[in-house]
């Protein structure tokens, strides 16, 4: 629907396309949100209570401030999994209670920003992020952790946007959701593209010899070194 509803996209649309950040009301999470406000929350228990006004009130949204997805979310990040996998459904009333005692118990409130939730987290690096499971900002989780928070492991990953302009000249843009030393936590390059990720930014690529020695941080001929270390014997 947001392609086909366009019929010429520039190049800032197409990147908004590809950190959309809503969700269809026709789409499974917009069915599961209709199967829990059917029911009726318990009388005795103002928690749940509101709740269901959150989620009543919730527009669809996954940005890092939206102050009802994380009700929205945790309470439907189990039946969506069943849906997707053909698994029995969870018992929706009770879904939505767990959701919305823990973060109470968690946060304090229940109108607390996504962000707060939903995380990346990569060594000492641990930030908030917007998006979540089958938006497209796609962002999954095996669901809260210890501290009440969601923390990202599946999802947007390496992102690369390649662009021809009619002249045949080619430009590109990507991110990684850590950094390029994924197996090396001593380098600066662990999880340096994080904040760029999490802000939904892409770096530039390089493709010119010019603009890649302009943006150089080290320079070596394949064959002559496999390695250069640096005083403490660590890779960069």
């Amino acid at each position: 629907a947001l392609l086909g509803g366009d019929e010429s996209i520039t190049r800032e649309e197409f990147f908004d396309y590809k950190y959309d950040m809503r969700y269809a009301p026709e789409s499974v999470v917009g069915e599961i949100r209709e199967q829990i406000l059917a029911m009726t929350p318990p009388e005795d228990d103002p928690i749940v209570q509101e709740a269901f006004e959150r989620l009543r009130a919730w527009d669809f949204g996954v940005e890092p401030d939206n102050p009802n997805a994380a009700v929205a979310i945790c309470s439907f990040r189990k039946a969506g999994r069943a849906k997707m996998f053909g698994h029995k459904m969870p018992d929706l009333l009770e879904e939505i209670t767990v959701a919305a005692h823990t973060l109470h118990e968690t946060y304090g409130r229940l109108d607390v920003p996504w962000q707060e939730v939903n995380r990346l987290r990569r060594g000492d690096v641990d930030l908030g992020l917007g998006g979540g499971p089958d938006a497209l900002h796609a962002v999954y989780s095996n669901g809260l952790e210890e501290d009440g928070r969601l923390v990202g492991n599946n999802g947007d990953g390496h992102v690369l946007i390649v662009e021809w302009s009619p002249e045949g000249e080619l430009r590109s843009w990507a991110i990684h959701q850590f950094g390029s030393a994924t197996t090396r936590p001593e380098s600066p390059h662990y999880a340096d593209q994080a904040p760029l990720f999490a802000a939904r930014k892409l770096r530039a690529v390089w493709f010119d010899e010019a603009d890649i020695r302009a943006n150089l941080e080290r320079e070596y001929r394949p064959g002559e070194e496999m390695a250069q270390t640096t005083a403490d014997g660590s890779m960069p």
